[in-house]
């Protein structure tokens, strides 16, 4: 009967192992185990950890036969794997020891922020004839643009066009033309000829009455 719980205890312990190695590879349960930065490499755990769960199914094919032990095996892998989820959510520093074991054999990892300091290299060399830094060279000059064929002759004269033709000479200015004399306008008199007698009052027109008094009635 001691022998029979031994066997099954065996069991359970060596999948509980290998399960909470397993557990511990991932890196956010590693993270809250040990509150350190996971290591590089998992490739020894997990091969750990999946011996472990193997080698479980030994002491239940020495207790029991092989169809029955099979059954118990499989049995005891998902009650380990409960057992180890529920040690992480409530008892996580239970694991401590076994990461402690797995810090021991694991290559740490470089703290995360600080990079390995690099020596800069040697400055390439400038070739010859460079500007200071910083300043561009100049490129060599691309080709003219070319004119489209659509478009016509450039503003201008057009090459194939004669001379302007010549402006005539003016002519000279002649005497000034007499003006007419306009009606009722006698022509002009000539220089020297005497003055023209004063011309008599018409017949027609009534002689001139006496001045008449200031407020008399009208005739």
């Amino acid at each position: 009967m001691i022998r029979d719980g031994a066997l099954l205890l065996a069991g359970f312990a060596l999948a509980y192992i290998g399960c909470a190695l397993l557990a511990l590879t991932l890196d956010r349960n590693w993270r809250k185990v040990t509150d350190a930065t996971p290591p590089t490499s998992w490739t020894l755990p997990r091969v750990a950890g999946y011996g472990l769960i193997a080698l479980a199914i030994v002491p239940l094919l020495v207790r029991d036969e092989v169809s029955f032990a099979i059954l118990s095996w499989i049995l005891w892998i998902g009650a380990t794997s409960w057992a180890v989820a529920l040690t992480l959510a409530w008892r996580e520093g239970w694991l401590r020891p076994l990461a402690d074991v797995l810090a021991v054999g694991a290559p740490a990892a470089q703290p995360a922020g600080r990079a390995a300091p690099s020596r800069p290299g040697p400055p390439a060399p400038r070739p010859a004839g460079a500007g200071p830094p910083g300043v561009r060279p100049p490129g060599p000059p691309g080709p003219p643009t070319p004119r489209p064929p659509s478009a016509g002759p450039p503003l201008g004269r057009p090459p194939s066009a004669g001379p302007p033709p010549a402006r005539p000479p003016s002519s000279p200015p002649g005497p000034p033309t007499p003006r007419p004399p306009s009606a009722g306008q006698s022509p002009g008199r000539p220089p020297g000829a005497p003055p023209s007698p004063p011309r008599p009052p018409s017949a027609e027109s009534p002689p001139p009455g006496p001045p008449r008094p200031p407020g008399a009635p009208p005739e």
